[in-house]
């Protein structure tokens, strides 16, 4: 079987247009045409010029993945696209401990990777697309508003309370 046809989920089987709308705040509103959707939920869009490109929501950025659908059908098959966008080791795990995917779901991370949690199947579940789009939009839309950098010049703890000995603790 081919990486495209296992790893991957045609557009139309999702709500795509509903999913894209979460990202608007990062793509705009024609982010372009999806082609496919990864079984981890990362939309593949033909820009206008032709370029393929992949949202990787879990990094919540934009990649070219390849200059022409063909050519994107041709990488698609290499172990570089299999691991790298499709996530197939893991896809294939998921199917071994018998946790199958239905009509309109898709798998999804519990704990977030970027909030600390693992790449591994023991980590991961059955999900809305929708939902999940929701959430982790949020997160990187959120998250791009906080500093790269903090300073924190100093730390009071516990308000104006003066410290005192034990044995002053009586007078």
């Amino acid at each position: 079987m081919r990486n495209l046809e296992k790893y991957s989920i045609p557009p139309e089987a999702l709500e795509t247009a509903r999913i894209l709308e979460c990202w608007t705040w990062m793509l705009g509103t024609n982010p372009g045409t999806p082609v496919a959707w990864s079984l981890f939920g990362d939309p593949f869009l033909a820009a206008p010029d032709g370029r393929i490109q992949r949202l990787d929501i879990l990094q919540g950025h934009m990649v070219d993945v390849a200059k022409t659908r063909a050519e994107f059908q041709l990488r698609a098959e290499l172990d570089a696209g299999r691991i790298g966008w499709f996530q197939g080791p893991l896809v294939d795990q998921m199917i071994a401990q018998g946790v199958l995917r239905g009509v309109g779901q898709i798998y999804g991370f519990r704990k977030l990777p970027m909030r600390g949690g693992s790449m591994t199947w023991d980590n991961v579940e059955l999900t809305n697309p929708l939902n999940y789009h929701k959430a982790v939009s949020q997160i990187h839309q959120q998250a791009q508003d906080f500093p790269t950098e903090m300073r924190v010049n100093s730390l009071h703890l516990g308000g104006s309370r003066k410290v005192r000995k034990w044995w002053q603790l009586w007078k």
